[in-house]
Order: structure tokens, then C-alpha cells, then sequence
């Protein structure tokens, strides 16, 4: 087996010549002699580009970037932040979502034979348009506001003084523009359902990238969620938004070898998560319970995303 890993030769195609048909040395020396060892070519990579942008500046900090670095500045100075991180199945996710949007796009195509309240995610399906992509980040976002309304110490404000829990979630999801980012805010979004989530995002998304948000909609949020998984990262931590007490920073779904509960190994979907905690209104258990929650309902969306 060595020399054959040392060659780049798959066992599986050489025929053994011991016993019980065993492969032994002779047979891998016979593969080296016909050249059969070699690896079939790849179609060669494009080459990268590497386009030079390097330019002398001096830009006066102000405006939005003011905000952010004196905001960014205050939480990493007055907050002690601790962070836990998972990595959370998303086999069923990933499942689940290809078949609601393939259900949408049949949809877009020709009305379905089956009465809209026999179909599964039926709310979701009713866009005038047509069909709406869901994204991984609407799964997300409902799961998020779900373990929240269960571990209600985590869906709190720290204004000093006191912790203030709250009885809504008021979900919080940053969004990146060309000077800054901007946190949205999405309402009672403990009351959504998936297709509200999906819409409501996207519109706040679009109206946020234009700077059209008015100051109530992007202020007074309970918890943050930022989401850089579009940039393939397999983690990352971010910086509380006072006076929340906590935020989780989502990175991308992607397949990775897994084990499962008998032993075996296969390809999974993963998705890498860290929850940042303020350590004046959190302890590490708190936290913990919270993201032990949040695996629990994304590993079976089907029980509450339709």
C-alpha cells in the first residue's frame, strides 16, 4: 500500500496476484513498468491575473466609517468578549433548500397539479414573479430567531446598568457596502415564516445597499448574525454591535469528511459558526446551550423551516 501511495496508483484498479487475490509487490512494480501509474491530466488552471490596484490615498474618516470605527472601537474597549465555535450539519439544509427551490422553479414553469395547501413550504411558493431562490442565509436567520426564542438570556441588551431581555426577536443581519456595513433590522422575526424572512432580507438588503433605510431600521436590534460564508471562509470571528449582548458570525457551507454516529465515514455539508458573548451578560454555558440548539434545529430544518 505504501509503494502504491508513493506512485499515485488506486488499489482499486490493480488485479493481485497472491493469494485470495491479495495485491503484492509484483503487481505494483508491473503497473510501474507499463506506466500505467500516471495520473490522467487535468485540463491545465487559467492562469491567475494579478491585477495591480495599489494607489496612494488619504481618505479623512468620517461619515459612516466614523461611526463604524468609534461603535467598533467602544465594543472591543468596554466589552469582554468571549467566543465558542461549532461546525453544524447541514445535510438537510442543503437538501431541503435545493428541493423547495426546485418545487419553486416547477412553479414558475406550469401551475402544479397539487392544491396549494398539499404542497410543502406552499408560503414560500406564492410569489407573484415567480420563484424566489432561497438562500442558506434565510435558513439561517429563522433558525438563529428559533434557538433565541429558546434561550431568551441570549436575545438581550447591556446598557451598563441592567440586562435587558426581550420578548421579540428583533433579529439583526449586516450587510456590506461600498464604505462600510449597515446592520438591517428584521422585526418580530420570531414570527416569520421562512418565505417572510427570504422577502423581508432581500428587500432590506437592496434598500440598505442604496442607502435608503430609514434610522428605526437599522437600529435596535437584539442579536446580530454576519454571514461572510459567500467568501468561502471556514471561520471567522466578529465584534459585538452594543448593546447587544452577542453575535454570531456565520462561514460557509461545504462539504468536508464526516463521521456519523455508527462509525462510517462519508461527505458531509458543514457550516462553520462562532458566537461572540459579552462576559458581563453571558456565561460560557449560556452560550454554549445556544449554539447546541441552533445545531439541533438546522441539522433537522424540516420539523420548523415549512
Amino acid at each position: 500500500a505504501r509503494m502504491a501511495a508513493e506512485h499515485g496508483i488506486p488499489l482499486e484498479g490493480v488485479r493481485g496476484s497472491g493469494p485470495a487475490g491479495r495485491i503484492v509487490k509484483a503487481d505494483i512494480e508491473t503497473v510501474l513498468s507499463q506506466g500505467l501509474h500516471l495520473q490522467p491530466k487535468r485540463p491545465a488552471a487559467a492562469a491567475l491575473q494579478i491585477v495591480n490596484k495599489l494607489v496612494e490615498t488619504l481618505t479623512p474618516l468620517d461619515g459612516m466609517r466614523k461611526v463604524i470605527a468609534d461603535r467598533m472601537t467602544q465594543a472591543k474597549q468596554t466589552i469582554p468578549h468571549f467566543y465558542l465555535q461549532d461546525r453544524i450539519p447541514m445535510d438537510r439544509v442543503v437538501g431541503l433548500r435545493a428541493a423547495l427551490n426546485a418545487r419553486g422553479a416547477d412553479r414558475d414553469v406550469q401551475p402544479p397539479k397539487l392544491q396549494t395547501q398539499e404542497i410543502p413550504g406552499r408560503d414560500f411558493l406564492q410569489s407573484a414573479k415567480g420563484a424566489a431562490r432561497l438562500s442558506y442565509n434565510d435558513f439561517v436567520l429563522m433558525g438563529v430567531s428559533r434557538a433565541l426564542m429558546m434561550n431568551p438570556a441570549v436575545n438581550a441588551t447591556f446598557d451598563g446598568v441592567g440586562v435587558h431581555t426581550h420578548a421579540s426577536v428583533d433579529l439583526a443581519f449586516a450587510v456590506a457596502l461600498e464604505n462600510g456595513l449597515i446592520t438591517p433590522v428584521i422585526k418580530n422575526c420570531d414570527k416569520l415564516g421562512l418565505s417572510d424572512i427570504h422577502r423581508v432580507s432581500e428587500e432590506m438588503a437592496e434598500r440598505a445597499r442604496r442607502m435608503k433605510l430609514k434610522p428605526d431600521e437599522y437600529m435596535g436590534g437584539t442579536f446580530t448574525v454576519s454571514n461572510l460564508g459567500m467568501y468561502g471562509l471556514d471561520n471567522f470571528s466578529a465584534v459585538i454591535n452594543p448593546p447587544q449582548a452577542a453575535i454570531l458570525a456565520v462561514a460557509a457551507v461545504a462539504q468536508e469528511p464526516c463521521v456519523d454516529g455508527d462509525g462510517h465515514l462519508y461527505v458531509g455539508w458543514r457550516m462553520g459558526v462562532t458566537l461572540a458573548c459579552d462576559h458581563r451578560v453571558l456565561d460560557g454555558a449560556v452560550g454554549a446551550q445556544f449554539l447546541k440548539d441552533l445545531k439541533a434545529l438546522l441539522a433537522h430544518p424540516e420539523g420548523w423551516a415549512v
